[in-house]
Order: structure tokens, then C-alpha cells, then sequence
């Protein structure tokens, strides 16, 4: 378990924890390294930036599939890294 603070991204939150996640474009949402699968709280995920939406259209990732470099959760949130 690990906080995340207002305006953090899930990624930052992360790795600010000592929670090691995959991100091999910097977090930039280039390359989808950092995808994770939310298992609990998609309700709480905002739509998705521009920038993930084309990534995910390009992959044909599931709206449980986000990437941790650009989610910013409004609650309380369950995952699984897809990258280890």
C-alpha cells in the first residue's frame, strides 16, 4: 500500500514509495512499460490524457489497463504492474 499525493501521478507515487515500476520512456507514455491492470477503483481513475488514449488505441489496451506515468487517481485504486 502506498498514498498518492494530489496531482501525483501513480507512477511518481510509486517509485517516490520504493515500489519499483517498469517506465522506459521516462514516463512520457511512449512505450507502455508502465501499464498496469486496475483490479479495484477504475471509478476513481479520470479519463485518460490524450497522450495514453492514443497509446492504448494503438495497442488496443481495456479501459482496466492505464498506464502509471499518466494516471492521476481520484481515490483509492487496487492494481497490478503488467511489466515486472
Amino acid at each position: 500500500d502506498f498514498d498518492v499525493a494530489t496531482g501525483e501521478t501513480l507512477l511518481e507515487a510509486a517509485l517516490r514509495s520504493g515500489i519499483p515500476v517498469t517506465h522506459a520512456c521516462g514516463g512520457r507514455a511512449k512505450c507502455s512499460t508502465c501499464r498496469i491492470w486496475v483490479l479495484d477503483g477504475l471509478a476513481a481513475c479520470p479519463p485518460r490524457s490524450a497522450d495514453e488514449a492514443a497509446l492504448a488505441d494503438r495497442l488496443g489496451l481495456s479501459d482496466e489497463v492505464r498506464l502509471a506515468c499518466q494516471l492521476r487517481p481520484e481515490g483509492a485504486l487496487r492494481v497490478r504492474r503488467l511489466v515486472l
